[in-house]
């Protein structure tokens, strides 16, 4: 279970990083063209550049957590009930007793 957390951790920073990454490069490209944001102050602009990504990072962060529940709860209850229609085709073999060939 520790692996699962690390890989979550693991996703949770890469979608952050590639959030914080597309609205830097986005940022770049409007703050270097002429546009509207040359007229706006320093602060605006770097506001323009921290608040969205950081919105976009707490949704993707929200979905990482409701997958990881909606998957824990699954075989949770999976493994809770082993005669569930999901686990039909398996119900006959005990997977713990399989012989390991090398």
């Amino acid at each position: 279970m520790k692996n699962f957390w690390r890989e979550c951790s693991v996703v949770a920073a890469l979608s952050i990083f590639s959030v914080y990454f597309y609205f830097l490069m986005e940022w770049i490209f409007f703050a270097t063209k002429p546009s509207f944001m040359s007229s706006l102050a320093v602060p605006a602009k770097i506001s323009a550049l921290v608040i969205p990504p950081g919105l976009f990072s707490i949704a993707f962060i929200c979905a990482i957590a409701l997958l990881r529940l909606l998957a824990v709860d699954t075989v949770r209850a999976l493994a809770s009930n082993p005669r569930s229609p999901g686990m039909a085709a398996t119900t006959h073999t005990n997977f713990d007793r399989l012989p390991i060939s090398s």
